[in-house]
């Protein structure tokens, strides 16, 4: 019936399995909830492997660390079950009918989406930009996103992600692509759970540079792949301001990080952010 695939990366994701257990448990779902480390550390490691007793489990550890798109692919080899239900491991479930809503909305056809939600305060002001960003886009994006999905296993099968991606971001832009094109429905529901892992605000604008970076790359092999921050360049270029744009963000980039690092980072200072830094790289 349902697999339930989780990928670790230094995080306690017990709560999170028993959670899942007990609804599958009560609704008598036949299935398995698959957890498979990423080489984490060893502290994080020996919090999980405590779930190798409990009902349902799998609990795998990889030797060395794969990445995003890679354990997705593992954690699909590894179901035995009909249908997958891919969820972080930094997810936090936030309605008892969770497994329940998702059971009754399962698709041979179409992938369904879940969401997410950020908690309702920050945690504190390192946190501030990845908080922003997630309560302000995240919670509201419309596109396909890889934190909480279900999908049957025949489409996941025909579809994967793509491993060339090694880096951090948009294999989930990548994978609803490869989903439409093969004309299969992206359905988003209300099922969300809370993302309760922040990164801090360095990591967070180290990541939006990495993903920036793979989506450069990805353009490259998908030329008819579109994001809101490909439009925005592809304005630039029709209006042939890139060159300008790049020599006034050379300029401003250290005003731009220094708001973005602070404690009222602007998603406007970002975008901007991101466009200079997609320039720079293509």
């Amino acid at each position: 019936m349902l697999s339930v695939l989780i990928p670790i990366y230094n995080q306690d994701i017990t709560h999170l399995v028993k959670a899942i257990q007990e609804q599958m448990l009560h609704l008598d779902l036949q299935g398995q909830i698959i957890c498979l480390d990423d080489a984490s550390s060893i502290d994080w490691k020996e919090k999980n492997r405590l779930l190798r007793q409990e009902p349902l489990v799998v609990y795998e550890e990889l030797s060395k660390n794969v990445g995003r798109a890679v354990i997705r692919n593992c954690l699909a080899d590894r179901a035995q079950e009909d249908f997958l239900l891919f969820l972080d491991g930094d997810s936090k479930i936030l309605d008892l009918n969770f497994i329940a809503t998702y059971w009754g909305q399962r698709s041979t056809n179409a992938v369904i989406v879940g969401g997410r939600r950020y908690p309702e305060k920050c945690l504190g002001n390192e946190f501030m930009l990845h908080y922003t960003y997630g309560r302000l886009r995240e919670q509201f994006a419309q596109e396909f996103q890889s934190n909480n999905f279900l999908i049957s296993s025949e489409i996941f099968q025909k579809i994967r992600f793509d491993e060339s991606l090694k880096t951090y971001g948009h294999e989930d832009t990548v994978f609803g692509f490869c989903l439409l094109k093969e004309g299969h429905e992206i359905i988003r529901i209300s099922n969300p759970v809370e993302h309760v892992m922040l990164d801090t605000n360095t990591q967070f604008l180290e990541h939006q540079v990495d993903a920036v970076r793979n989506l450069i790359y990805i353009r490259q092999k998908y030329p008819t792949l579109k994001t809101r921050l490909t439009g925005l360049v592809e304005r630039l270029d029709q209006w042939r301001l890139s060159t300008l744009y790049g020599r006034v963000f050379r300029k401003v980039q250290p005003l731009l990080i220094r708001n973005l690092l602070g404690k009222n980072p602007s998603l406007t200072f970002l975008d901007l952010y991101k466009i200079g830094t997609y320039l720079m790289f293509r």
